[in-house]
């Protein structure tokens, strides 16, 4: 992700910028990849105090993302509420990324109140100038310039007037299958799919365990970042499980039908022939010939049911998920993020420090920025951590403050707007109050 706008947003009443664009600090050149002439910054920390708005960053993201792929999450009194007249008006959300190395600009402009899509816009933009190209431009219902064919436009403004408030870029996946001469269409699909499977918001209860891939040697890196972590973890891996337990789980039973199993133990799910083929994706997450449950701790595969566990004390002794700490649930549910080294993807993840020792924080986003992937990947977090305001560990434009105004509007800035020196101490000037975003609690004992 190259920029994030939004405005109008729950505290966000102004339009905020997090911008992943380098700024002018030269420390740690190596959280930088360049982009032609331009630097895009592989992490981003946002902090601020209580209600202070740095929550609603991550929701801006995760809530239009959640529009343009038609998640459930819809909450139309989102906008600026604490002054009046900002119902009415139009709520903006816009994404500058990278796709196979082509930079893109898509946004689109709503009134939430009314559930209506205002405005709509897809670019392929250029870095150097302002030599933008649209691929198409949305007022209202119609598509109004762009390289469109006349055959999309059409066909897209007939589903546009058909389905309602439903984005443009939404849409065009209904011809997935049918793009043949659409070539903006195409494209689009393209880009649809980059918030489908590289953007990935990670809420404060989400987990990243569906993506593993569960092979032995992603296993062996897990369990080496464990130990390493000192959780007490010497190994993880699957266990076969009796079949017996896996009949009497009652929580298990919707799974259990969902996937054709029957009393006998498990049938292959792909090509099932059971009462009900078109599996609940919301119920497990298929990989390959294996079902995987939602929270990753049981496989299904054509022959058994494997519990996932792991290894503890001298003797190995074996553990369910259910028995291990919060932490070492939170470190094993982040884990991909250090581990995953074959796609590009933007992590944005709600308060990484939860249930987290400050020192295994530290360790986790210096393993992140030190580790040279073979494709570019992002970290983007909300966080009260301030052991991270640490010059020897991030840069100055890596680091954002999220501040509450005295009329409740919130404020994004960053630290590079300071001119600070490379040694001084971050954490300490922070808590003087020298930037701002800090609570001022004013608590006193009664005589």
């Amino acid at each position: 992700m190259i920029n994030f706008r939004c405005g109008n947003f729950r505290s966000l009443r102004d339009e905020v910028t997090l911008s992943m664009v380098k700024g002018e600090s030269r420390s740690h050149p190596n959280h930088v990849y360049k982009m032609g002439d331009v630097g895009i910054l592989k992490m981003a920390a946002i902090f601020g105090p209580n209600a202070s708005g740095k929550s609603n960053i991550f929701n801006a993201l995760r809530f239009s993302r959640n529009i343009i792929l038609r998640e459930p999450e819809r909450t139309y009194s989102s906008y600026y509420r604490l002054e009046p007249g900002y119902e009415i008006r139009p709520t903006l959300f816009e994404y500058e990324f990278t796709l196979n190395g082509c930079p893109y600009r898509y946004g689109f402009e709503i009134i939430l109140n009314e559930d209506k899509i205002i405005g709509e816009w897809l670019y392929r933009i250029s870095l150097k100038d302002d030599n933008d190209e649209p691929l198409f431009r949305r007022v209202d219902g119609n598509i109004i310039d762009g390289e469109m064919s006349g055959k999309e436009k059409e066909i897209l403004t007939k589903n546009i007037k058909k389905y309602g408030g439903i984005l443009t870029l939404t849409l065009c996946d209904l011809f997935r299958n049918k793009k043949k001469g659409y070539s903006v269409i195409e494209e689009a699909i393209k880009v649809l799919d980059w918030f489908q499977n590289d953007l990935i918001i990670i809420g404060v209860n989400n987990t990243l365990r569906t993506h593993y891939s569960y092979d032995k040697p992603e296993l062996e890196e897990l369990s080496r970042i464990l130990r390493a972590f000192d959780v007490g973890i010497s190994d993880i891996g699957f266990t076969e499980w009796i079949d017996d337990l896996w009949v009497n789980t009652s929580h298990s039973s919707g799974y259990r039908e969902k996937a054709g199993i029957n009393e006998k133990g498990l049938t292959e799910f792909m090509g099932a022939k059971g009462k009900d083929n078109d599996y609940d994706f919301e119920q497990g997450e298929e990989l390959g010939s294996i079902i995987i449950s939602p929270d990753a701790t049981e496989r299904w595969t054509k022959k058994k049911r494997e519990m996932l566990v792991s290894k503890q004390g001298k003797n190995g002794i074996e553990m369910l998920r259910v028995d291990e700490s919060d932490g070492t649930k939170r470190l094993f549910d982040l884990a991909p993020i250090l581990i995953k080294d074959n796609s590009d993807k933007t992590y944005v993840v709600d308060e990484l420090d939860r249930s987290l020792h400050p020192l295994v924080v530290y360790e986790f986003v210096k393993w992140f920025l030190e580790k040279q992937y073979s494709k570019p990947k992002q970290l983007i977090t909300t966080t009260h951590q301030i052991t991270l305001m640490d010059q020897e560990l991030m840069r100055k434009d890596e680091i954002w403050f999220v501040e509450k105004k005295g009329d409740g509007h919130s404020e994004l800035f960053s630290l590079e707007e300071y001119n600070e020196r490379s040694d001084r101490k971050i954490d300490r000037s922070y808590l003087d109050g020298r930037y701002g975003a800090v609570p001022k609690v004013h608590l006193r004992r009664e005589e």
